[in-house]
């Protein structure tokens, strides 16, 4: 058995810059040299009404390492034994033969591989908790 599970940080606070003394680079920094993207809008957008540049510690910045999602990526299962295998109601105490109160259970082939999407949460959805970065 196989699995391959990914992370993803989708609104990341800062980036590895090696020509930095810190090695770090903050990610709203960029939307004043003309990256494009719908955070990089809400920067510009913010700049605009109040004059201010938007810094990388400020609650209204998009970039605050809250947008997180989880995948468990592809789920593989290669089958060796016998493709009929005896458990128990909860899939458990796998034998080869039956025994009493077990359930039949098939695998078809030998090798089985699914991709499993995962979840995305934001930890910063309800604007009021005036959550950024360094979180």
């Amino acid at each position: 058995m196989n699995i391959g599970p990914l992370f993803y940080v989708l609104n990341p606070s800062r980036y590895y810059d090696s020509t930095t003394s810190t090695h770090l680079a903050r990610q709203v920094d960029l939307c004043y040299d003309g990256i494009r993207g719908q955070y990089c809008d809400q920067v510009r957008q913010i700049t605009q009404q109040t004059g201010q540049r938007v810094a990388w510690d400020d609650a209204r910045s998009p970039f605050k390492g809250t947008l997180r999602e989880y995948r468990p990526g592809t789920f593989s299962v290669r089958n060796s034994r016998p493709a009929t295998v005896y458990t128990d109601v909860y899939g458990r105490n796998a034998s080869a033969t039956p025994f009493p109160g077990s359930i039949k259970q098939y695998f078809s082939g030998n090798h089985a591989a699914i991709y499993v999407r995962g979840a995305t949460r934001d930890y910063a959805a309800n604007s009021a908790d005036q959550i950024h970065a360094p979180n």
